[in-house]
């Protein structure tokens, strides 16, 4: 299961599509529909739809090669797309954060300075980089760990990813699972390196 902070709205495909157009005045039906991974006929009938609504027009090279322009409706309307993209983005963004400022609160009442993060992925990233911004007066980030070896000895909003290990030698207070997918997998992890489960907090409940 995939954790998906943003779904697009239904006209997103809209914006796409005419932002392609605009930034490639020369491009094809094959190619919009290779970079939206949907078929030829889809796109066929959104351009067929924008040309009745004045926002695009064809231009024939051949009888197989046609070309796509913007009109100046077109234009307007994708401005007027990206304003309204922009503002929905505003206000997840600020529900987000009060999540977060909420979640962070919590966890400083209980007496947690010093805390480790499980799980290096998309929420592991967008937590650190708000702590490290606006909390690190309450809280210090010791440390992010991640089963994927693949991960372990990089850098995650500059603080380094490594295996459970260190948590054999105790000098934290608290380890928060960032991991919404692998999040059973994590407590089970922890509940066999003896952590108490008071000392494990996690971010989905």
């Amino acid at each position: 299961m995939t954790n998906t902070f943003f779904k697009p709205a239904p006209n997103y495909k809209e914006f796409q599509i005419l932002d392609l157009i605009e930034k490639n005045e020369k491009i094809t039906q094959r190619y919009i529909s290779d970079f939206l991974h949907i078929s030829v006929s889809m796109v066929n009938s959104y351009l067929k739809n924008y040309e009745e609504l004045d926002y695009v027009r064809r231009e024939y090279v051949n009888s197989k090669v046609v070309f796509y322009f913007l009109t100046r409706k077109g234009v307007s309307r994708k401005k007027y797309l990206n304003i309204g993209f922009l503002k929905s983005a505003q206000k997840i963004y600020e529900m987000a954060k009060k999540n977060i400022d909420s979640f962070v609160l919590g966890i400083s009442k209980k007496g947690y300075r010093n805390i480790y993060f499980y799980g290096a992925g998309e929420v592991a990233e967008i937590l650190l980089g708000s702590i490290i911004l606006e909390h690190a007066d309450r809280i210090r980030i010791i440390g992010v760990i991640d089963d994927d070896i693949n991960k372990q000895g990089k850098l995650l909003q500059g603080i380094r990813i490594c295996s459970n290990e260190v948590l054999l030698d105790k000098t934290f207070d608290a380890i928060v699972v960032s991991s919404f997918t692998n999040q059973r997998e994590i407590e089970e992890k922890l509940k066999q390196l003896n952590i108490s489960k008071k000392n494990i907090i996690k971010f989905f409940r």
